[in-house]
């Protein structure tokens, strides 16, 4: 479930997978234990991730 404070713009909207083993993170329960949107568990490698911003 997710809060907005103004109106949402799914086009707008991304992340990162949570299992991504180049973010070395210990989240202290197994992954399969985790509970995910659908959303959530759509997300790319950060390998795999476009930024949508320029530099």
């Amino acid at each position: 479930q997710y809060k907005c404070d103004n109106y949402y713009a799914p086009q707008s909207d991304g992340g990162i997978a949570i299992t991504d083993p180049a973010l070395n993170i210990d989240w202290h329960l197994d992954p399969s234990e985790a509970i995910l949107s659908e959303k959530d568990t759509n997300h790319p490698l950060l390998a795999d991730f476009k930024s949508p911003f320029t530099f």
